[in-house]
């Protein structure tokens, strides 16, 4: 078996890296064994074994190799080639299961249900969440937030005295942040996995406009005449002067915030992991930063096919069935939905997405990749899966409530079982009231 070790240093503006290939007779497994629980240094050395399935150069040493070059040439940054070394290529490797958990949210692409799931998570295992202390939902949304925004945003870690700012170190994130993996080293605990979930710009679109309600940019004369019209038609005037709406976005307020919905009305999926607006244009910046993407996260789930996601992250994240069940959350019923998107506009609305739809393919790819490592009992583990899912549904709930959102819909919620188990009340409460849990604990 061939191992790197990576080694990186920082010594003023410039980044040191020793990589040393050797063949070596004892087994991954027997290092991984052996290995003391060590953390990483973050102002020092930064080091972590890589290793891959098949051949450990053409993927994880090559990606690394490509990362060093870009740096020495001033490409990519210090502190993402550091960060690069902070993370095991962990393909089918379960060596200690995941204690703390970032995930970033991502708008209209399930991560609702997964942000729940991470909710749960760490409830039942009494962690830190990172939330807004001014917000009872805990998101951040558009905030750049920076190594003191502990301070000055977030609710304080628990068992932490107020003001000890230090201290302030959390294992969690669920909520709306963008990606600032350089702010985040700061506050989050070093041992923190990094994950995200990503969605076809040709159906996330489609809910986005509807969820934000990006119409409200349309002329009055043409809200008129759309009054009664359906959302494919809503869609296609959108799509007639979509230059001239996305720009009156930055005028009208949203949430109290006057342009926001400017940043969710194109590519917001890549926007939410970091990338600037004024950086879509530029080919060679969105390659490099889906690399540094690749590079950084530890899993990148998909929502079309969130089962096939979540298993490959339990094996890879040391974790159990349990923590991966699920219950639907923040889904429009099926009224809503009562249309086809023709192919025609599903094209459109990829095109307008186009960097959202490159970060799509990338990881879409990656996902059945490490599908492929997960070996021949995949087909198994995810029939079992979907059979565990189904079981809950059925056994933890018990009737359907409906909350509005915007002008065109609304969102199915489930009532948990009578005198439900303890995981049924988690799994099918309301995402808000796991949340209030969480809150009122860490206040």
């Amino acid at each position: 078996m061939k191992v790197a070790y990576i080694s990186y240093s920082k010594q003023g503006y410039c980044c040191a890296a020793l990589i040393c290939v050797t063949s070596l007779w004892v087994s991954l497994t027997f290092i991984y064994d052996n290995m003391p629980q060590w953390q990483y240094p973050r102002q020092k050395m930064y080091s972590t074994l890589l290793t891959t399935k098949t051949d450990p150069l053409s993927n994880g040493i090559g990606q690394i190799n490509s990362l060093l070059r870009r740096s020495k040439d001033g490409n990519v940054s210090c502190e993402t080639t550091k960060t690069v070394a902070l993370i095991a290529i962990r393909k089918n490797l379960c060596h200690s299961p995941a204690e703390a958990i970032a995930f970033i949210k991502t708008y209209k692409t399930g991560s609702t249900t997964v942000g729940h799931i991470m909710n749960r998570f760490g409830y039942q295992r009494n962690l830190s969440f990172v939330l807004n202390k001014r917000k009872s939902n805990g998101h951040l949304m558009i905030k750049n937030i920076s190594s003191k925004s502990p301070r000055s945003e977030f609710l304080k870690p628990l068992n932490v005295t107020s003001g000890n700012y230090k201290d302030y170190k959390y294992d969690m994130i669920s909520v709306h942040i963008r990606y600032n993996r350089r702010a985040m080293n700061t506050f989050m605990k070093p041992y923190t996995r990094f994950i995200t979930i990503i969605r076809d710009p040709g159906y996330q679109f489609e809910s986005a406009f509807v969820h934000f309600q990006f119409d409200d940019a349309f002329p009055i004369e043409v809200k008129e005449s759309l009054k009664h019209a359906n959302t494919l038609d809503r869609l296609q005037e959108w799509f007639r002067n979509s230059t001239f709406y996305v720009n009156k976005l930055k005028e009208l307020k949203y949430s109290g915030i006057k342009g926001l919905r400017y940043f969710y009305a194109q590519n917001n999926q890549i926007f939410s992991l970091g990338l600037d607006v004024f950086l879509h244009s530029n080919r060679t910046a969105v390659e490099n930063y889906i690399s540094k993407l690749d590079a950084e996260l530890d899993m990148v789930l998909i929502t079309e096919y969130l089962e096939e996601s979540l298993l490959v992250m339990k094996r890879q994240f040391c974790l159990q069935v349990d923590d991966i069940l699920f219950i639907p959350k923040n889904q429009r019923t099926e009224k809503a939905k009562n249309y086809t998107i023709p192919r025609s506009l599903y094209d459109k609305m990829r095109q307008w997405n186009s960097v959202d739809y490159q970060l799509y393919q990338h990881f879409n790819a990656t996902l059945w990749r490490k599908v492929e490592e997960y070996g021949q009992n995949f087909t198994k583990d995810l029939q079992e899966f979907r059979q565990q899912l189904q079981a809950v549904f059925k056994n933890c709930t018990k009737g359907v409530f409906f909350k509005r959102q915007g002008h065109y819909f609304e969102n199915v919620n489930y009532n948990p079982v009578q005198n439900a188990s303890e995981l049924c009340q988690l799994l099918a409460e309301h995402k808000q009231s796991l949340m209030d849990k969480i809150r009122k604990r860490q206040l």
